[in-house]
């Protein structure tokens, strides 16, 4: 039946229900099923399938990690996962400023250290460790060898650079002086009067106030070849003395001294007539 006529059977039959334009019958009924009905069950169907709904438990939805909400650190990085906000620890060691601390230690948190070659700053005589994640600098062991401005060059177990422990720790202590060490510092104390010692000027022993001298005494002089001469010593330095004349002797045929150190026959007539009973004394001969 035409839908005309059907429609104008349906008014006769309900009576006046609606007014319905001519331009509304033919492709106009087809269009309204077609674009009324199945476009829009179309588009829901099409949204419905491919629009992903989001729902994060606790935190916001993100589509990257900068979507999120800052961090109270650097060791705590903002993560974007499955469209939510989320967090995750910055790897150990990454530099941090937070709370005095220097790098992430792995679980949140910026720490001093995580091994001891990040503590820096040890002074001379102290090495650097790592603590419960805080640096702590130990002194190094006694006669650790170091070196400062102020002419240190061990260490004393306290954590300063000295001069001296002991003093072996001394060097350079002159000929008649001997190393000691008191305070940490190095003293040279002369070697005591009569201590061997050798040097260039003839030096042999020490005279008590760090000098090597020939002698002190004249038994630190060489013995003369003569019993007519002795051994001496003027301010440090070794000469002969001249035995008095007429000390007896026995050398070259003589018998006495003539004071200026030979041994002669004699002296005098009386030193002739001593030894042979008999002669005179002319230079030094008995005639």
């Amino acid at each position: 039946m035409n839908k005309r006529w059907l429609l104008i059977f349906m008014m006769g039959t309900f009576g006046d229900a609606c007014s319905v334009d001519e331009n509304a019958t033919g492709d106009g009924g087809t269009d309204a099923s077609s674009d009324g009905t199945t476009d829009a069950v179309a588009d829901a169907s099409k949204d419905s399938s491919n629009d992903v709904v989001v729902t994060c438990d606790a935190g916001k939805s993100c589509g990257a990690p900068s979507d999120c909400p800052a961090t109270p650190t650097v060791c705590i990085a903002r993560d974007c996962t499955n469209g939510c906000c989320g967090t995750t620890f910055t790897a150990v060691g990454a530099p941090c400023t937070e709370d005095g601390g220097v790098v992430c230690d792995g679980t949140g948190h910026c720490v001093a250290c995580n091994q001891k070659t990040d503590c820096i700053g040890a002074a001379t005589c102290t090495t650097a460790a790592c603590n419960n994640n805080d640096c702590t600098f130990n002194p190094d062991p006694v006669g650790t060898a170091c070196t400062n401005d102020a002419g240190g060059k061990v260490c004393d177990g306290t954590g300063l650079c000295v001069t001296c422990n002991q003093a072996s720790d001394c060097t350079g202590a002159a000929t008649c002086t001997t190393a000691g060490c008191s305070n940490n510092n190095c003293t040279f104390n002369p070697d005591p009067v009569g201590t061997a010692c050798v040097n260039d000027a003839g030096g042999k022993v020490c005279d008590g106030t760090g000098q090597c001298v020939a002698c002190n005494q004249g038994s630190d002089c060489p013995t003369p070849t003569t019993v007519c001469m002795t051994a001496m010593c003027s301010n440090n330095n070794c000469a002969a003395n001249n035995t008095a004349t007429g000390t007896s002797c026995n050398e070259d045929g003589g018998h006495f001294c003539d004071g200026i150190g030979s041994c002669v026959q004699c002296n005098s007539t009386q030193d002739c007539l001593l030894v042979y009973d008999a002669g005179t004394c002319v230079n030094s001969k008995c005639m």
